[in-house]
């Protein structure tokens, strides 16, 4: 019960969050305030999809076999959480390294 509510409260938040922030950009930014906001929400998907599919899938794949706290588990999994370091730290510096296009908005 206590989850439940602590998972609704949060959903909750997210959401009055969210629609907050759209009616804010729609007064004050207009139609392309709005866009630029679906761009980048768009990216961001993509780069929590594609380590979610790759780098998660097939860490399990080779996970799922073997015994934890074997050598092999502790390579593989070690690896997973390399690989997806090495994704979030890419990203990140694309955003820092190039915020030209990530944050312009000539409107």
């Amino acid at each position: 019960m206590r989850r439940s509510l602590g998972s609704t409260l949060g959903i909750g938040a997210r959401t009055g969050g969210a629609l907050l922030l759209n009616k804010m950009l729609a007064l004050y930014g207009g139609p392309g305030g709005l866009t630029l906001l679906a761009h980048f929400q768009n990216l961001l998907a993509l780069f929590t999809t594609l380590p979610n599919d790759g780098v998660h899938v097939g860490v399990v794949k080779y996970l799922a076999p073997l015994r934890a706290g074997s050598g092999r588990y502790r390579a593989w999994f070690g690896a997973g959480i390399i690989l997806n370091m090495v994704g979030l730290l890419l990203g990140g510096l694309a955003l820092v390294l190039a915020p030209g296009p990530w944050w312009a908005y000539s409107g």
